[in-house]
């Protein structure tokens, strides 16, 4: 799937400092001192109750163009809920990132993980499904 620079709505940046969220402004911002078109995109959480996914919750509500629809974490079923989304954002746990990505192929959800660990056979697997996904490079193995 190709994504044209007009659909890709980017967030300003968020960095959360001593439990607080700052913003800073986006690289477009700075370019051009403009924003291009908002639109809300509906998320979903997994790894809620860790570190990341209560960063993540708690500089939700300063990008209102995000809206945090659904927490999930260990004993959840994402099943239950990846309809009323648009992307799921993973920092749950290494081995859940394979199921989380098959749940987010099957219903067509765009996914971007965050979690750590991965085994260059889960990477490879992540990487060969044919939906929006982010899988960043740089993620050590376990």
């Amino acid at each position: 799937m190709r994504v044209s620079s007009v659909d890709v709505v980017m967030p300003p940046m968020t960095t959360l400092a001593r439990g607080r969220c700052t913003s800073a402004p986006a690289p477009w911002e700075r370019a051009i001192g403009t924003k291009p078109r908002a639109a809300t995109r509906a998320v979903i959480i997994t790894g809620f109750k860790g570190r990341m996914g209560q960063a993540l919750f708690t500089c939700a509500p300063m990008h209102p163009q995000l809206e945090v629809v659904g927490q999930i974490d260990q004993g959840d079923d994402l099943a239950t809920v990846i309809a009323s989304c648009d992307v799921v954002i993973d920092f749950s746990f290494h081995t859940a990132t394979v199921a989380i990505t098959e749940l987010c192929a099957r219903h067509k959800k765009a996914l971007v993980v965050g979690t750590t660990g991965h085994d260059e056979a889960s990477k490879s697997e992540i990487g060969n499904r044919k939906f929006p996904s982010c899988l960043p490079p740089t993620i050590p193995p376990a």
